[in-house]
């Protein structure tokens, strides 16, 4: 390899190591993991305004379908392959769901609207947070609407491109073209988040970087996710199916905010980068036994390191002649 060919992937390996690094420092400076825990949580929690809307809707098509809430338990159980205390449940939630689903389809409704902004406002958090930007309130949950309509219309195209990408006849090529229009869509979803949720006014390629890792990334997770929860639950019957289903459920939550606040850390490193930083005074409390000089990103001191008085100096040296 010429010289020259050898300094420039040296620089290259040298400033993506320096990268790395800062990515790495910034997650802690700006505390990245209470950041996912906060956004996994919400999404978490917001399973089951969905699963009472279902509950409801489930209600109207056993109060609308030809033979009632029998003729629809019946073919659940038959789908399902229930029998005993389940095909018991399942008939029972089906008469229920017929009987409430005026008012379940309220509540659910108002829960959802609820548990969605309440999503929106800790991935607001998130983007703000990293960027060291204050919230903008009330208005970051009106924009959750506008992101919300633009993300689906994101996951409807991706649903689309999946299913053109099924009719190629090739196995190889399939799984290739699968794997670039997964990458493709996520990227979208995640630059589009950053976009509309953040608090700053900078260039939309400033978000770019992140969304092609965290796209790329989300893409590998489903193509290996995909097998490995497949195999495991392949093997595994009745109960310990649905726990592993559960676990793989959280497991997805969990790395895809990671990758989505990684994103957020590599644009904004990115962008410090290209543009510089500056400097800021903040106040904090005035408190006993020693000054501190320094705060993290996330305006948490470090630990502080105690000065040593004249009597330890003196001490020290009296060890040291000894």
């Amino acid at each position: 390899m010429p010289r020259r060919n050898r300094l420039y992937w040296s620089t290259v390996a040298k400033r993506t190591l320096q990268h790395v690094m800062s990515v790495k420092t910034r997650i802690k400076e700006v505390a990245a993991s209470k950041l996912v825990e906060s956004i996994v949580l919400r999404i978490f929690l917001s399973l089951f305004p969905l699963i009472v809307v279902a509950i409801a809707v489930l209600g109207f098509v056993a109060a609308s379908r030809e033979g009632g809430t029998t003729k629809l338990a019946a073919d659940l159980v038959k789908q399902l392959k229930l029998s005993g205390p389940m095909a018991d449940l399942i008939r029972d939630s089906v008469n229920s769901a017929k009987d409430n689903r005026g008012t379940t389809s309220v509540v659910g409704f108002v829960s959802v609207l609820v548990s969605a902004t309440a999503v929106v406002s800790s991935i607001a958090s998130a983007c703000n947070t990293s960027w060291q930007v204050s919230s903008r309130g009330i208005k970051d949950r009106l924009l959750g609407i506008v992101w919300l309509l633009g993300a689906g219309v994101l996951i409807a195209l991706s649903g689309a491109a999946t299913s053109l990408v099924k009719i190629i006849p090739v196995p190889g090529l399939n799984a290739l073209v699968s794997f670039f229009s997964g990458a493709v869509a996520g990227g979208l979803l995640f630059w589009w988040t950053q976009v509309v949720m953040t608090n700053v006014r900078v260039p939309l390629r400033a978000f770019v970087p992140g969304a092609v890792f965290a796209g790329v990334g989300l893409s590998l997770f489903q193509v290996f996710g995909t097998v490995l929860v497949g195999r495991l639950l392949a093997s595994q019957k009745g109960g310990p199916a649905s726990l592993t289903a559960v676990l793989a459920f959280l497991s997805f939550l969990m790395i895809f905010a990671w990758l989505f606040v990684l994103s957020v850390i590599i644009n904004v490193i990115a962008w410090e980068g290209s543009n510089g930083t500056v400097q800021l005074a903040i106040s904090a409390p005035s408190v006993p036994n020693g000054r501190w000089v320094a705060t993290t990103r996330s305006g948490v001191r470090p630990p502080r390191v105690k000065p040593k008085t004249l009597l330890a100096r003196v001490k020290g040296l009296r060890v040291a002649r000894g």
